[in-house]
């Protein structure tokens, strides 16, 4: 859900993240198995470079592509509340040619883990949001959230699909 919301949560949850990029040309793209959301960078970072684009392919693989970099995450299911995430990163080849390019690898991936730690933060505040008695259930923000509300109707039909309701 996190990663579908169409860059709603990256203000409020990745300060330093959101200065590297011009928020105000957000763009999302919503297919029937993949999403994609796009954003130009502010140019004041080197590791986003002039831009970044996110791919989400159905039902559970993510595609990062920025500056020099490129990442995936694949979420596994552990339980219903629960998921483990693969990372790999890719670097351009060219990149590591560059003067202090290794200082630049430990940087970035520094800056990865930060947001990584940023982003499971607020998914664990979430998952007490839905498990509490307060919770019975919200509303999408339509010019944000079309790549999550295309995952979870995909994924409620696959859901009612398997167990033929």
């Amino acid at each position: 859900d996190n990663y579908c919301d169409g860059g709603y949560h990256v203000p409020i949850a990745h300060k330093v993240l959101a200065t590297t990029m011009d928020m105000n040309t957000y763009n999302k793209m919503v297919e029937d198995d993949f999403s994609v959301q796009f954003t130009t960078s502010s140019g004041s970072d080197a590791r986003i470079g002039k831009g970044a684009g996110y791919g989400f392919c159905y039902p559970n693989f993510m595609i990062n592509r920025y500056g020099p970099w490129l990442d995936t995450n694949t979420a596994i299911p552990r339980s219903e509340q629960s998921c483990t995430i693969l990372f790999d990163w890719f670097l351009d080849e060219d990149h590591l040619k560059e003067k202090d390019s290794d200082k630049f690898v430990e940087d970035s991936l520094h800056d990865s883990h930060i947001v990584q730690l940023e982003d499971e933060d607020l998914c664990m505040g979430v998952q007490r949001g839905l498990n509490s008695l307060a919770f019975d259930q919200g509303r999408y923000v339509p010019q944000y959230e079309g790549p999550m509300h295309a995952f979870h109707k995909k994924l409620g039909l696959d859901f009612r699909s398997f167990l033929k309701i």
